[in-house]
């Protein structure tokens, strides 16, 4: 996932995974991967836990019209990998992450620009791009959009809830029923709480005159953002939730329909459907009457500053990668969620309503910015929802604390 925030969608795996016969040779190099450097031959890098297998099938696709080699490799650790590789003027000519690093690696000189041509812009979706724009230049090729959603088992809730305080007397129902709580989810990890906490204006950092952000005008502290931290710790207070979470749990709970609904994205349905829970997916809940904003993540395709092959690379992604066939590969081998192509997001849609449900919680949500400075963000709300949730602070007190550690 996002390299700060540690949810389980945009990292890579545990482990490195084989991809090819040509990847796998790299792997057992002594640096353990191969570098960029070798003229007319693209080297890429993605997330273990990303459609790897389908990128390895487009890049022989390549091979075979242009004659050009395409490696895929999944290396552990994969961002730092990246980072200090392209440091060294080395790494892959491609690597395909999500957008928050963009920022720090476009500022640190690492990254290519892209100047798509408007034609080809107009095709996908246009947070997509935003998600990549940093100091006035486009960073990244947008492949798919992620953001969690209200996961709800459809046996146990019929009509999900719009707002946060409707849980309350829906928990007293289920557990009369069907001995079932409402709702769990990881909430002392900002990634899966800030939809509800930036429901009603909470914002991390607000958007100077140029368009980029300002890193002064930090708001986790703001009404919106205490109101719903204040919400969450309800919940608590109310018996709804228990004091401590953990994905695990919740995951394992779902699984079992000991609850009815989680906070997750898309990366959670596979475990879903092998326990046969008949499940759906809505916005994320929201307060005073305004719907859920979640983050939203970008996953792309950066170019390596230092790469010998960036008319290659933009051949690749451009007309192999980004076409509804090429997304479709890497679709058919793990899910992308939303596409970012719009065609390609239709046919999916139509296919699978939980795109199209995933897509409303895109559509709701805000982008996760992509500048350095979201590493303190990280650490402080993490801190903040952690004592706040426990009872040791008042949400007031723990988020402006919060906030001042973020200065």
């Amino acid at each position: 996932m996002f390299s700060n925030s540690k949810s389980p969608s945009l990292t890579s795996s545990p482990c490195t995974k084989p991809i090819c016969t040509l990847a796998c040779l790299a792997l057992i190099a002594t640096t353990g991967y191969s570098f960029a450097g070798k003229e007319g031959e693209l080297l890429v890098w993605i997330g273990g836990d990303k459609g790897y297998r389908g990128l390895a099938e487009i890049g022989k696709r390549f091979e075979r019209e242009l004659g050009r080699p395409v490696k895929v490799e999944a290396p552990e650790g994969v961002t730092d990998k990246f980072q200090q590789a392209a440091q060294s003027g080395k790494g892959p000519d491609i690597i395909f992450w999500a957008h928050d690093r963009a920022g720090e690696w476009a500022s640190a000189g690492l990254l290519s620009p892209v100047r798509p041509k408007e034609t080809f812009k107009a095709k996908f979706e246009a947070k997509g791009w935003d998600g990549f724009k940093h100091g006035g230049k486009i960073w990244g090729y947008p492949v798919a959009l992620e953001a969690v959603g209200l996961i709800y088992n459809k046996d146990l809730v019929k009509s999900p809830p719009a707002q946060l305080s409707e849980i309350k007397a829906l928990n007293a129902r289920l557990q009369r029923e069907h001995q079932a709580s409402a709702i769990l989810w990881d909430y002392q990890n900002t990634f899966f709480s800030w939809g509800i906490m930036a429901s009603d204006g909470g914002y991390v950092f607000g958007n100077s005159k140029n368009g980029e952000y300002d890193v002064a005008d930090i708001g986790i502290a703001n009404r919106g953002s205490i109101d719903g931290l204040n919400a969450i710790v309800q919940l608590i207070d109310d018996g709804v939730m228990p004091k401590g979470a953990s994905y695990s749990v919740m995951e394992a709970r779902m699984n079992s329909s000991e609850v009815a609904m989680m906070i997750s994205g898309p990366w959670a349905w596979a475990n879903l459907r092998k326990s046969g829970i008949n499940f759906g997916v809505a916005p994320v809940p929201g307060i005073n009457g305004k719907p859920g904003r979640p983050f939203v993540g970008v996953l792309g395709a950066m170019i390596n500053r230092s790469s010998p092959n960036k008319e290659l690379a933009r051949e690749f992604i451009e007309h192999y990668v980004l076409t509804d066939e090429g997304l479709k590969t890497i679709d058919r081998d793990v899910p992308l969620g939303v596409p970012a192509r719009t065609t390609t997001y239709q046919d999916l849609a139509a296919e699978n309503p939980l795109i199209a449900a995933t897509m409303q919680n895109v559509t709701n949500g805000v982008l996760m910015p992509n500048v350095p400075e979201m590493g303190k963000f990280w650490s402080a709300s993490t801190t903040a929802l952690q004592i706040a949730t426990n009872g040791q602070a008042t949400p007031d007190k723990a988020l402006k604390d919060a906030a001042e550690n973020m200065k």
